[in-house]
């Protein structure tokens, strides 16, 4: 799912940012929790691999897993198309919906 299988006997220290980033949600999503929570999983991503990691949010959805994603970009939420969500700002320390 996360195409990682070619880095297996490489130390996660010495791949590139985009790759640990991937491997931190691969071993994430491997706890197989009901709720996922991602703080900027987008932040160095070009769209490929934003519109990668939807595909893997969608996945999630479809399996009835709640995700929570909290970003300053709004590339993830637009690769995320149809899905549905709830978009919630921050502004001036306040919560709105």
């Amino acid at each position: 799912m996360f195409g990682l299988k070619e880095f297996i006997n490489e130390h996660p220290l010495d791949l590139p940012f985009t790759i640990r980033k991937r491997i931190s949600i691969a071993a994430t999503l491997a706890q197989d929790r009901p709720w996922y929570i991602f703080d900027e999983p987008t932040l160095g991503l070009d769209d490929n691999n934003v519109a990668g990691l939807a595909g893997i949010f969608k996945e999630l959805a479809r399996l009835g897993k709640g995700i929570l994603i909290i970003s300053h970009s709004m590339a993830i939420f637009r690769a995320l198309g149809d899905l549905r969500w709830e978009e919630v700002t921050l502004s001036d320390g306040r919560l709105h919906e």
